[in-house]
């Protein structure tokens, strides 16, 4: 139980920096 919720906690974070990422990289294109 509490590992599951842990995993599913950094399974969060991961898509949360992967989209963050992913906005970042498009910002940084259309200013160039």
């Amino acid at each position: 139980m509490f590992s599951n919720k842990y995993n599913n906690k950094i399974k969060g974070r991961n898509l949360n920096n992967i989209l963050l990422n992913n906005m970042k990289i498009l910002v940084y294109i259309e200013i160039n």
